[in-house]
């Protein structure tokens, strides 16, 4: 467990802005149940009985003996402290690991009804994932870091037309303006992209 200063200021000015909106709302020592729908936040330092709402006044000082203290709390006997704390800190990557397949790579929903479909979906999105995470990886080492975000849009917009030479029928393809992120991106797996225009045998 820690102590960090900034932080216990922070936590204490958060928590009187809620009993601020609270108070707001008490009459004759009461809150009206329908004025503290809305406000999910204020709503742990309330004590409702017989359909009635008053101000927890202890609920709030049990909360401001937290200010500035941060913990992991674990279950794990087999670990030093330290380890918990870096595999805690570490947390990030399986969250992003989710936001990636069910948000950029459309993991879910799935519109699939055969378990071999279902299979083949998923299969399919953790394969693109393991490539996203091949491709950040060896654009971190080159110094060109790059998100998600930023891959997919360099690559959407990579594209080349195909041009027909209408007397020998001779194919010529045609790449779109190579971008320096376009460049890097190729470089990272040993391939090379000019604007150079080639024709296709």
């Amino acid at each position: 467990m820690s102590y960090n200063s900034a932080r216990a200021k922070k936590d204490a000015a958060d928590r009187q802005r809620l009993v601020d909106r609270l108070m707001k709302k008490v009459k004759d020592g009461k809150v009206k149940i329908k004025d503290i729908i809305p406000n999910y936040g204020t709503k742990k330092y309330l004590q409702i009985s017989h359909g009635e709402a008053t101000v927890n006044e202890a609920k709030i000082d049990e909360d401001a003996k937290w200010d500035g203290l941060y913990g992991v709390i674990s279950n794990v006997k087999s670990k030093a402290p330290e380890e918990l704390l870096q595999t805690y800190h570490g947390l990030w990557q399986i969250e992003e690991a989710f936001r990636v397949n069910k948000h950029d790579l459309k993991m879910r929903p799935i519109y699939h009804w055969t378990e071999k479909r279902i299979k083949a979906h998923i299969s399919l999105c953790f394969l693109a994932f393991t490539l996203v995470k091949q491709a950040t990886y060896r654009l971190s080492i080159q110094q060109t870091p790059m998100s998600f975000e930023q891959l997919r849009n360099e690559l959407l917009h990579t594209q080349s037309s195909i041009l027909v030479d209408l007397e020998t029928k001779n194919k010529y393809r045609l790449p779109s303006k190579v971008t320096i992120n376009q460049k890097n991106i190729y470089q990272a797996f040993g391939l090379k992209r000019t604007g150079v225009i080639r024709k296709i045998i």
